[in-house]
């Protein structure tokens, strides 16, 4: 449907994509990442030469991700304006992630020699959601290294399951005593790979 996303210089036939439409979770196109630092190309203006659909016709389903998770949404949850309060889409992502790594990847959170800390996490605003809607999160690998391992996430709310945020998580795996990086273990990085597409 789509052509792998390349920087292509302005002169010749691009689509143009300005910085504030640019969302996290289109940081890559049928699967193939963009690299983040192209985005200071150009006097920070993405150019990319792509054919059909473009990045911002891509809206992934809950159904498209390989792992999901239900929560529940909670009265404090809300602010004053009667929404969900935008910090709260990290502890979704947080929630999510942790989850999978436990209950997929073995992860001993309390016990394990490594551990995974975040080192960059964002999101991207879609919509409103409010308690009492119950909120769905999906999950998805972009990218697996050595030592870390790029998220994929959208949250999803209420009866019709409307998309009202997505984002990216990076975890790096550390020693806990030393906090130096190290190999993802191997029972982790095996499930990681089975959540890893794209869309």
């Amino acid at each position: 449907m789509t052509q792998k996303g390349r920087l292509a210089k302005p002169n010749q036939q691009t689509t143009m994509f300005s910085m504030p439409r640019l969302a996290s979770e289109n940081m890559t196109l049928r699967g193939e990442e963009i690299d983040p630092r192209l985005y200071q190309r150009y006097s920070g203006v993405l150019f990319l030469s792509i054919t059909g659909q473009s990045m911002t016709d891509i809206t992934p389903s809950l159904q498209d991700y390989p792992y999901t998770v239900t929560l529940a949404s909670r009265w404090q949850d809300n602010d004053a304006y009667g929404h969900i309060n935008n910090v709260m889409y990290y502890s979704f992502f947080d929630t999510a992630v942790n989850r999978f790594l436990i209950e997929q990847g073995g992860l001993d959170i309390q016990n394990s020699q490594v551990v995974a800390y975040v080192v960059s996490s964002q999101c991207q605003y879609v919509a409103p959601a409010a308690y009492p809607e119950t909120i769905y999160v999906g999950l998805r690998v972009i990218k697996v290294g050595r030592s870390s391992v790029t998220y994929g996430l959208s949250v999803y709310a209420g009866d019709a399951k409307r998309r009202v945020a997505h984002g990216q998580f990076v975890h790096v795996f550390v020693n806990r005593q030393s906090d130096n990086a190290v190999p993802i273990p191997s029972r982790v990085r095996e499930a990681l790979d089975s959540i890893t597409e794209g869309f």
